[in-house]
């Protein structure tokens, strides 16, 4: 069973929480970089598109057309996914949530405070490995089912193409010559992207509040380390570091890999490059209920349907040291 009780616990004194380990959030939706598209229940997404190139003409009594106009779709493929696991409410018969279960065996079913608390914890346990689909997915991966536990390297991430695929097989912008990033070159290479950015949104009066640099974990701390080690600017090493690099804020995701950021619109409105559709609401739905009449057991299911897309790769600039092959492991 993937529910067990290490040890009994009869503890009376606390009864309203658990103590759960730390997990990752789905942050990079929540961070609000992107834009959700809900209510997606086919298995495609379409992104209308529109280009022109009008040109400045002589006056003329007849004009003649120069430019051109096109009207097009980017489709995005969804992928379908599960998490599932069954449990037995009877190893609550030894620890201190015993007054919660009914008298009756027949009836016995989760302790409240249990049930409330596990519907959180796994739907977060889910969202871990989602939040580094978005950006690590690729359905190119040939990777094993691994072990109870322990899944098969990029198991997880095989269902939807992610972010960093899109953009190294597409045409985003790329910074060239990528290496690892340290607290010595992500600066000069932060710049290096911001001067791929084309002028017409660098230009916009609303760039500082649509262009955002995403970047992980690992090299945010090399920001806030280059930003410490300065000469005569920038913050205290006693104080927190500045998540802004001229002016653009810098969101840091837990989902994304070292030595791998973007700058593009990240935003919650459909202008976002980045494009998340879903069938619900944050893309999940789960169940907890007992698993069939003649069992004790209980289950806990939930259904994700859900893409990611970067909607205009022509304003997307990628610094990464991924290279495609990464994507078919």
């Amino acid at each position: 069973m993937a529910l067990s009780l290490t040890t009994s616990n009869y503890t009376q004194f606390e009864k309203d929480f658990f103590i759960t380990d730390a997990v990752v959030d789905l942050n990079t939706v929540n961070a609000g970089l992107m834009y959700v598209a809900t209510g997606v229940k086919n298995d495609q997404y379409t992104i209308p598109t529109l280009t022109s190139t009008p040109q400045l003409n002589p006056r003329l009594a007849t004009p003649t057309a120069y430019g051109s106009t096109v009207l097009g779709n980017k489709n995005v493929a969804l992928g379908k996914f599960m998490v599932y696991e069954e449990f037995d409410p009877s190893i609550f018969e030894n620890h201190w949530h015993v007054d919660q279960l009914n008298d009756r065996l027949l009836a016995r079913g989760l302790p409240a405070t249990f049930s409330t608390y596990l519907g959180a914890y796994y739907t977060k346990k889910t969202f871990a490995p989602v939040e580094t689909l978005i950006h690590m997915g690729s359905t190119g991966y040939t990777t094993s089912k691994g072990s109870i536990g322990t899944p098969g390297t990029n198991w997880n991430f095989q269902y939807v193409d992610g972010i960093i695929r899109q953009a190294i097989t597409g045409s985003a912008l790329s910074v060239a010559s990528p290496v690892a990033l340290t607290s010595t070159n992500i600066v000069s290479k932060l710049e290096a992207a911001k001067n791929l950015m084309p002028k017409a949104l660098m230009a916009s009066p609303n760039r500082y509040a649509r262009l955002k640099f995403v970047l992980s974990v690992e090299d945010a701390q090399k920001y806030e380390e280059a930003l410490a080690t300065t000469t005569y600017k920038n913050q205290d090493t006693t104080e927190a570091g500045i998540r802004k690099y001229k002016g653009f804020r810098i969101e840091v995701v837990a989902g994304l890999p070292e030595n791998t950021f973007y700058f593009c619109e990240a935003t919650t409105d459909v202008n976002s490059n980045l494009h998340m559709p879903v069938t619900e609401t944050v893309g999940m739905n789960f169940n907890i209920d007992k698993l069939q009449a003649n069992s004790d057991l209980y289950f806990y299911k939930g259904i994700v349907k859900m893409g990611v897309a970067i909607a205009k790769p022509s304003e997307f600039v990628i610094y990464t040291t991924k290279v495609a092959a990464d994507f078919t492991a």
